[in-house]
C-alpha cells in the first residue's frame, strides 16, 4: 500500500477539485486522521494540452515532469494526474518520474472491461480524440470505441472551456446527444475529460443511468483508494 499521494492539478483547477472531493466522499472514514495523506500541486501555468497536440503549442511535458519531481521531493510515493489529454505524454512522464504515475486512461479501459463493455463512446477534448489517446487502451480490451464527429467535437470543446472559465453550461444538448448514442447501440459513455465530471449529477437527472457513464475522475479516485486503503480494496474486489 502507498503512503502519500501526489496530485498534479491545475488542468483545470475545477477538475482537480473534483478529484479531491471524490477522494473524500468515496472514502468512508470516521475521523480526519483516516483520510489520505496527499500533496495537491495545482499548477495552472501548464500549457494547454490540446493546443500542444493539435496546433504545435508549447509542450506541457517539461512542466508535468518538473511537478513529478516536486511531488517526489515532498515525500509522495505515487502520482495521479486528473487530466485525460495530458495522458498523450504518459509514457514519457512515467519514464522521467522517480515515482509511479497512475495511467487514468488505462484505468478507464480496465473499468469498461470489468463492466463487460463491447462498445463505448468517448466524450473528450479534441486533443484527446484526435490523438487517439483512448484507442490503444480500449483495443487491448477488445472494446470498440466511438467518437464524436467534427460538429460534436466543437460543441464539446466549447462546453469544456466554458467550465474552465467557471461557467456552468446547460447540459440539455449534451444529454440529448448521449441518449442518441446509447440508442444507437453503445453500452457506455466515457466522460474522458475531467471537466465533464462536474456534469454527472445533471446528466443523471436527465435520465442517463449511472452504470452507463464511465466517469474518468471517479475511476481514478477509486483506483487511488484501492492503492491506499486495504479495506477499501477488499470491498471493491468483493
Amino acid at each position: 500500500m502507498y503512503k502519500k499521494l501526489g496530485i498534479i492539478g491545475g488542468m483545470g483547477p475545477l477538475a482537480t477539485y473534483t478529484l479531491y472531493k471524490s477522494l473524500i466522499t468515496l472514502h468512508k472514514v470516521q475521523s480526519d486522521q483516516e483520510h489520505l495523506d496527499m500533496v495537491i500541486l495545482n499548477d495552472p501555468k501548464i500549457p494547454d494540452r490540446s493546443q500542444a497536440i493539435l496546433a504545435d503549442g508549447e509542450s506541457p511535458l517539461p512542466y508535468i515532469v518538473e511537478d513529478c519531481r516536486i511531488c517526489a521531493a515532498a515525500g509522495c510515493d505515487i502520482i495521479a494526474i486528473p487530466c485525460n489529454t495530458s495522458h498523450y505524454y504518459i509514457d514519457e512522464i512515467q519514464q522521467q518520474s522517480e515515482i509511479p504515475v497512475l495511467n487514468m486512461v488505462q484505468l478507464v479501459a480496465d473499468s469498461l472491461h470489468r463492466a463487460s463493455s463491447q462498445k463505448a463512446y468517448l466524450l473528450a477534448t479534441s486533443g484527446t480524440i484526435q490523438a487517439g489517446i483512448y484507442n490503444k487502451a480500449l483495443e487491448s480490451q477488445g472494446i470498440e470505441l466511438g467518437i464524436p464527429d467534427e460538429q460534436q467535437r466543437a460543441f464539446l470543446m466549447n462546453l469544456i472551456y466554458a467550465i474552465k472559465a467557471g461557467e456552468y453550461p446547460d447540459t440539455t444538448k449534451l444529454a440529448e446527444h448521449i441518449h442518441t448514442v446509447l440508442e444507437s447501440g453503445f453500452s457506455h459513455i466515457i466522460l474522458g475529460c475531467t471537466e465533464l465530471s462536474l456534469l454527472v449529477s445533471e446528466l443523471l437527472d436527465k435520465g442517463i443511468a449511472p452504470d452507463q457513464l464511465i466517469d474518468s475522475t471517479e475511476v481514478l479516485a477509486k483506483a487511488i483508494l484501492e492503492r491506499f486503503d486495504p479495506l477499501y480494496a477488499a470491498d471493491s474486489a468483493s
